[in-house]
């Protein structure tokens, strides 16, 4: 963990978030009271709050420090920012030494990289007619949107479930993306449908 640690006890201290309700502070040494985001790129200021929300009051300790990358790095890639590159937090401040466990302003430096939308869907191995047209209304993301990676789980989650519901138990969906330079992303769906349903 590589950051510069600065004392600052504040004197109106109750200014500072209280501890989040998932924190264990009998087990943590630090709790996130304050995000600032040095280099927020083309976020709006109500985008900017939504990420630094994200970590508000959250705990961690030195073993556990790397684990707060990860909600900033997947809401920029929930924008488009397929690429985006969230470094570790180069300023810790300690805002209250006196707390246990001590509330601290984190500063984050963000590469959000270009923003990618979507270029097509395929969809491939569909041989289940009754089942065709269902899929395409599962299928939430379409041409020229804006690229959300955490959209592709949802859809194969949701195409998984209803072909165990029509009866194949087999079924295996599989979603892939190929970037297209510069900005474009093609989303791809592999379906392999295994055993066909027993007739009843």
């Amino acid at each position: 963990m590589q950051f510069r640690v600065l004392a600052s006890v504040l004197v109106f201290s109750t200014c500072i978030p209280s501890i989040g309700a998932q924190c264990d502070p009998a087990s943590s040494k630090y709790y996130v009271a304050s995000v600032n985001l040095e280099s927020p790129g083309h976020l709006s200021l109500e985008q900017q709050a939504r990420a630094r929300l994200m970590l508000i009051g959250k705990c961690f300790d030195d073993s556990t420090f790397s684990e707060l990358l990860s909600p900033i790095f997947h809401f920029y890639q929930s924008l488009g920012y397929f690429q985006a590159a969230v470094y570790e937090p180069h300023v810790l401040r300690v805002l209250d030494e006196a707390r246990h466990p001590a509330p601290v302003s984190l500063t984050f430096d963000v590469d959000e990289g270009p923003q990618f939308r979507v270029d097509r869907v395929e969809w491939w191995g569909i041989e289940a007619s009754a089942i065709k047209d269902q899929i395409w209304e599962l299928t939430n993301i379409g041409p020229d949107e804006v690229f959300d990676k955490s959209k592709i789980q949802e859809i194969v989650e949701g195409v998984r479930r209803l072909y165990f519901s029509s009866g194949y138990s087999e079924a295996r969906i599989t979603g892939k993306i190929e970037v297209h330079p510069p900005r474009h992303i093609l989303v791809k769906f592999i379906v392999e449908e295994g055993a066909l349903p027993e007739a009843k």
